[in-house]
């Protein structure tokens, strides 16, 4: 084989603190070659991003490579100077960032940008032969009209444009790595598919390497040549896909995959007991021994050396791979089934639900968006409902017009027999101590200016609840919530992970014992291990209080593994409905087809 693209001997990173140096990164080892795409997996915490922007000559200021060599072509990337590094950085070694937002100029357009960076990579002569290069760029990225998208700024784009701009964007410089910190999260199933189809086109057709940082292991299936796994700082297993996804050589990969929900497997996934441990001295023994359910004496004493083991590399005291076979999903055991027979909760019948767009000049008439188109559905006590769909298929809409943050603009919607529309005052009021709502991304649901006691309390207060018996109800839904009451009741958001606020915004909607519960994409930005806590809680609490759900994910295997029956929503409208085990076998639409088959499986040994 030739020389390595790009070759990380030995990497140490720590950051400086006010309590000393914390070692976040040590001895990452690893090689890509051209052509190749190794993926960095892990838990938040893990140091994915770390090394990527220690790659990219991008880490924060407190931060201090303490050991090795980051070799491109043979140069050592950490021994050069800065003005050769600018030159490196966006023409050989190219980013794509998980939030193209904040990675695009607003206040230029995408022409602007991709000519800003074609003029100062290519040796292009004269405006329109990088104005052409930028539309080739455009048209490469599967854009219907590159001409319409180069005049537009990244404000006019959808999210998935907005992602496709900026790998274009990325890709202007020709670069011969791209590192990619996360390209997919948050978005539909379809639109995933489309981005990771056309970089692995461009990367056949260019010969550019990648290297992805993902938590989604349906983006690892579609793009990965090889694995690194990280944990807790550390490297545990590195090797190529098809060996870590049949038979993983680490507990903690075994751990993972079996986090993981999949198409055709009854039952939740197995979440991995216990939290990542951070102490300083974890680098002594092995990182993962507090959570390893085979973990040995030795393993909490001595570090294990990243040994070879056939076409892997394994950091393990104990490499018999027969035993780490990926265990199979917890069967999900029901305590209550849903009622059938009972009234439902909620009707919606003929709902329509349609959005007025002004225009520009006060003399351009309104343009109206019809994005509910006359649904009928029913949810009973509790029942998992599912809607699932690509963005903009209106699924959002439904559950906003449910929780009366916006109006639908006709047919009827009634809880409990009794109209949802016209509620006002005291009996809207009531009906939203009853209907509660987990949102897609919990940090921005969250007042960071308020603790953990005063968010979870906040309804009760609102219902009349005096604050001393508020507090306990709150103490005992944090503690319901594995956050434990004596140690998070007074910290603030932005003290928590990610799964620790979602465990938050899912006991403040608990804690005033709702009887339906609106759960849009509650999982999407979570680890796999997160996730598969998560719905083991949702589980939990539904068997506990018989609640409903609505569940709105474009994640079928999540779906099938939580809903008794699921919706398939496109263009406002219901394509396809029945219970998870027949949509997900036999489903009758093309559109349901096409989601599944976007979706992928994770292999299984």
């Amino acid at each position: 084989m030739s020389d390595p693209l790009l070759d990380v001997q030995d990497i140490s990173v720590s950051f400086r603190t006010p309590r000393g140096l914390h070692t976040a990164l040590r001895n990452l080892s690893l090689s890509i070659h051209r052509g190749e795409t190794v993926t960095l997996m892990g838990e938040s915490g893990s140091a994915k991003s770390t090394a990527l922007f220690t790659l990219a000559q991008g880490l924060a200021a407190n931060a201090q490579i303490t050991s090795g060599k980051v070799l491109f072509e043979g140069r050592d990337l950490l021994e050069l100077p800065a003005s050769e590094m600018r030159e490196i950085r966006g023409r050989r070694i190219a980013m794509v960032f998980q939030d193209p937002t904040a990675a695009l100029n607003p206040t230029m357009t995408i022409g602007d940008q991709l000519l800003d960076v074609v003029q100062r990579h290519l040796r292009l002569s004269g405006p329109a032969a990088r104005r052409a290069e930028a539309l080739d760029l455009l048209q490469l990225m599967q854009f219907p009209d590159p001409g319409r998208v180069f005049s537009s700024y990244p404000h006019n784009l959808s999210g998935g444009m907005r992602q496709r701009a900026s790998i274009a964007l990325a890709l202007a410089g020709q670069p011969d790595l791209l590192l990619l910190d996360e390209p997919t999260t948050g978005l539909d199933a379809l639109v995933q598919d489309a981005l990771l189809r056309i970089l692995k086109e461009l990367q056949a057709k260019r010969g550019f390497a990648m290297l992805f940082v993902t938590h989604d292991f349906t983006v690892v299936n579609a793009v990965s040549d090889r694995i690194c796994v990280l944990y807790s700082g550390e490297q545990v297993e590195t090797g190529p896909l098809a060996a870590l996804c049949d038979i993983p050589g680490h507990p903690y990969t075994s751990g993972l995959l079996a986090a993981v929900p999949h198409l055709g497997t009854a039952g939740l996934p197995r979440p991995i007991p216990g939290q990542v441990d951070r102490s300083p001295e974890r680098f002594s023994r092995c990182v993962f021994c507090t959570r390893c359910p085979m973990v040995q004496d030795r393993c909490r004493s001595e570090r294990p050396d990243l040994r070879k083991v056939g076409s892997r590399e394994v950091r393990c005291h104990f490499t018999d791979t027969e035993m780490l076979r990926v265990p199979r999903p917890a069967e999900h055991k029901t305590l209550r089934k849903p009622d059938g027979s009972a009234a439902p909760l909620i009707s919606a019948r003929g709902l329509a639900v349609r959005y007025d767009r002004p225009g520009m000049f006060r003399s351009r008439a309104s343009k109206s968006f019809l994005a509910v188109r006359g649904v009928d559905f029913d949810i009973y006590p509790g029942e998992t409902l599912a809607i699932v769909g690509e963005s903009g298929s209106g699924k959002s809409s439904i559950a906003r017009s449910l929780m009366r943050l916006s109006q639908y603009t006709s047919g009827t919607l009634s809880w409990e027999g009794k109209e949802v529309g016209p509620l006002g005052g005291g009996d809207l009021q009531r009906f939203r101590s009853r209907v509660q709502m987990v949102f897609q991304n919990p940090a921005s649901s969250l007042n960071p200016y308020h603790n953990i006691g005063e968010l979870v309390s906040r309804p009760l207060v609102c219902q009349g609840l005096q604050r001393s018996e508020a507090l306990e109800r709150t103490k005992r839904m944090l503690d319901a919530v594995s956050l434990s009451s004596e140690h998070f009741l007074h910290r603030r958001p932005a003290d928590l992970s990610g799964g620790e606020k979602q465990r938050v915004a899912l006991a403040r909607a608990f804690v005033s014992r709702p009887d339906l519960v609106v759960l849009d994409e509650p999982t999407t930005a979570l680890d796999v291990s997160i996730q598969a806590q998560i719905l083991g809680l949702l589980a939990e609490l539904q068997h506990e209080t018989n609640c409903a759900y609505l569940l709105i994910s474009h994640d079928l295997a999540l779906v099938e593994a939580m809903s008794d029956r699921i919706v398939v929503m496109r263009c406002g409208a219901f394509v396809e409905t029945g219970p998870p085990a027949d949509i997900i076998a036999n489903p009758k639409d093309d559109y349901t087809r096409e989601l599944l088959r976007a979706g992928g499986a994770v292999r299984l040994a």
